[in-house]
């Protein structure tokens, strides 16, 4: 009868231990894969940019002409669209929210702007959960993303 106890709570402890273990795991790929699809996006930003592609009928005004693409980076998620101009922003053409437990360290509006003139600053974005897991991005000048 002791053996079964002694069984028993040694094939708990193990449980929990391995349970832990895997919460840990889960929350930490949750992170990386935040940082994963928020690099694709800023490249997909960058290369709409690049390549001066606009929406249809978008900023085709007299004197109108596209200035870039934007990521509007937020604490939950981002959005990304063309800008014009004459300063209207176009349609959104992807809005991207994190999952719950994963925030951005900043709020910005990153611009890549046309034909490679790069971007309108240098940012350094962390992405992080409340267990202390992170994954930083870097966006050069130049629109260099790392």
């Amino acid at each position: 009868m002791i053996e079964m106890v002694i069984a028993i709570s040694i094939t708990t402890i193990i449980f929990g231990l391995g349970l832990t273990t895997y919460q840990n795991f889960s929350k930490k790929q949750a992170v990386e894969q935040v940082a994963l699809n928020l690099k694709a996006d800023l490249r997909l930003t960058k290369d709409k940019a690049l390549s001066g592609q606009k929406p249809d009928g978008w900023c085709s005004g007299e004197g109108e002409r596209l200035t870039g693409w934007k990521l509007n980076l937020t604490s939950l998620g981002y959005t990304i669209f063309p800008a014009c101009s004459n300063g209207s922003d176009g349609v959104t053409i992807k809005t991207v929210s994190f999952p719950t437990g994963v925030t951005s360290s900043i709020t910005a509006q990153i611009l890549f702007k046309v034909l490679s003139q790069g971007v309108d600053n240098s940012y350094t974005i962390v992405l992080g959960d409340a267990s202390g897991n992170s994954q930083t991005i870097r966006v050069n000048s130049s629109g260099l993303i790392d």
